[in-house]
């Protein structure tokens, strides 16, 4: 077997030792395999309350976390943080340090508050952690050491899509929730591959097949923010086909923005007119209404903290009226992203959030290998858009390379290019 893969980059092809890189950040797709371990068990074996199924359960995500600490240590934290561009450092110590406290301001001395803080990849505290893995963006060759990881789990995320669609279409039922879930969160990698030109052509053909599922998948359950990602994701990449040269690749964005604006323009209505009443139904008004009445200017500029919540009439009606389903009257999760992060961290929270990710997507412009670079800005920028409507923070593989792809393009010199 040769030792030795390439890949294009500018136009030219290199190649790199596989076998010398092995080993090389080993921890960091031990983290992603021990995490993608817990989802998937975490799916099957639901369960509530400190019982002895979900400690152990939880503890893979705890290691998951450990194994990802461990290789940022490898690294050295001081040493990354200085290979940063000087004003993205700072941006992202702030951002860091603003989060350290949300979490900090989350301690309580109750054990089930603790647990949550510590062990819930949902509304814990490690989520707000998740800005360190810039550090790990820095790190050479880490988009390519990544590829097999990506394929790997987009190989399982299908098998469950697959699955999901069976249940529904021969079966008119779904299955567990938290399973068609987990199927939709490890195809994440698909989009970084096919945006940034990676892998080979047989990748690109298996990341096409899982988007494509993944569509489906989202217009069954009528989830339409991720039906809609999924298909600017297939667009995109498409119309970028194998282009690596900047004039090649803004024709054919402008390309694909001229037609899909034009089909919008003449096809809205007919679309509009064969989409169920579910499609079209206000799903996200009163989340911003009844934050905005249960917040004051002090909650809007700092937040509540990790484990902050507010206060839902909607969802009290609910229960008052036993109806099953639906959140606790004090929800501690805005589905909208920006308020979300603002339930947590404040405003002040929001603003550097967007300031790093902006600053991140200015660099990736100039990023030496245009095709990663335009991928990136692409990713990032659509990342900005979709916290408009949906975007929860959550401990998971797609947040983990979105922070990721902010330090492959922040560093000073380009050592991880490919």
């Amino acid at each position: 077997m040769n030792q030795y893969r390439n890949y294009r980059q500018n136009g030219v092809v290199a190649s790199y030792n596989i076998s010398n890189m092995s080993g090389y950040l080993r921890y960091l797709k031990l983290g992603f395999h021990t995490l993608v371990l817990f989802l998937i068990l975490n799916a099957f074996f639901p369960s509530q309350g400190a019982s002895f199924q979900k400690i152990g359960i939880n503890s893979l995500f705890l290691l998951s976390v450990i194994f990802f600490s461990i290789q940022m240590h490898h690294a050295g934290i001081i040493k990354q943080f200085k290979k940063i561009r000087r004003v993205s450092r700072l941006l992202a110590s702030l951002l860091i340090v603003w989060f350290l406290i949300v979490v900090f301001r989350g301690v309580e001395l109750e054990t089930s508050s603790l647990f949550t803080l510590i062990a819930n990849p949902e509304i814990g505290g490690l989520v707000w952690l998740l800005p360190f893995f810039i550090l790990v963006g820095t790190r050479s060759n880490v988009l390519n050491v990544l590829l097999p990881v990506f394929k790997m789990h987009a190989m399982l995320g299908a098998v469950l899509i697959i699955w999901t669609i069976f249940d529904i279409t021969f079966f008119n039922t779904t299955p567990s929730q938290n399973v068609s879930k987990v199927g939709l969160t490890l195809i994440y990698g698909a989009p970084i591959v096919l945006l940034a030109g990676l892998g080979t052509q047989s990748d690109k053909r298996l990341y096409y097949f899982t988007l494509v599922l993944s569509a489906i998948a989202h217009f069954m359950l009528s989830q339409r923010a991720g039906f809609a990602m999924i298909l600017i994701y297939i667009i995109l990449s498409l119309a970028l086909g194998r282009a690596q040269r900047l004039k090649s690749i803004s024709f054919r964005l402008v390309l694909v923005l001229i037609l899909v604006s034009l089909m919008l323009l003449l096809g809205i209505d007919y679309m509009l007119s064969r989409l169920s009443d579910d499609w079209l139904l206000d799903t996200r008004s009163f989340l911003i209404e009844e934050m905005s009445d249960d917040f004051t200017v002090i909650d809007w500029l700092f937040g509540r903290g990790a484990l902050g919540t507010y206060f839902s009439p909607y969802f009290a009606h609910l229960q008052q009226i036993g109806a099953e389903g639906g959140d606790f009257m004090y929800r501690q999760v805005n589905e909208i992203g920006y308020l979300h992060i603002a339930l947590k961290a404040g405003l002040i929270g929001v603003v550097l959030y967007i300031l790093t990710i902006a600053k991140a997507i200015n660099l990736s412009i100039s990023y030496p290998n245009k095709r990663i670079g335009v991928g990136v800005v692409l990713l990032l920028s659509l990342h900005l858009i979709e916290m408009l409507i949906i975007g929860q923070a959550t401990f998971q593989p797609a947040r983990i390379m979105l922070w990721i792809l902010v330090g492959v393009v922040s560093v000073k010199q380009y050592e991880n290019i490919g």
